[in-house]
């Protein structure tokens, strides 16, 4: 996940960094262990907030990435406004899911990344249509290209905050 946000932001530290703090509180009831109160940071650089559980090798958690504003709003800007959009002691933050396995960890980041930057592209290439067609898309004169774009518009559209 780090390596792909470290590619986007043109920032490597963001592949291996130094922790300058790194707290939890380990709670473990038989095969179960959740990990509460997380709280890592590489000072100036990110920050993740949260919890997780880990239950017969099962991952399950929930955390805030905070990463510093400017990488943060590189992220924004490249995915249309939709990631990284809450900010918090200078990190522009994005909640992101943790799951699968010990083995094979997963996080839903790397698809919300991607579906954001999809949707970015084809409205950019909408616009780049319109103004190619001339279309406003306004208007009881609409032609059938600047219903197909409002359509588009529509479903691709950054979801309400």
């Amino acid at each position: 996940m780090l390596g792909f946000l470290a590619i986007i932001t043109g920032e490597p530290a963001l592949r291996g960094c130094a922790l300058t703090k790194a707290s939890a509180a380990f709670v473990v009831q038989g095969q179960d262990i959740a990990v509460k109160n997380l709280d890592i940071e590489a000072s100036g650089l990110l920050r993740v907030r949260g919890v997780i559980r880990i239950s017969n090798k099962n991952l399950e958690g929930n955390l805030d990435l905070g990463l510093r504003r400017n990488l943060g709003t590189i992220i924004s800007t490249a995915t249309g406004g939709e990631l990284f959009r809450q900010e918090e002691d200078g990190y522009l933050c994005e909640p992101v899911r943790i799951a699968g396995t010990l083995e094979n960890p997963n996080n839903d980041l790397d698809a919300k990344l991607k579906s954001a930057a999809i949707r970015g592209l084809v409205r950019t290439g909408a616009q780049l249509i319109e103004k190619a067609a001339g279309v406003n898309g306004q208007g009881s004169g609409q032609d059938a290209a600047g219903q197909v774009l409002n359509g588009i518009r529509s479903l691709l559209a950054p979801p309400n905050p």
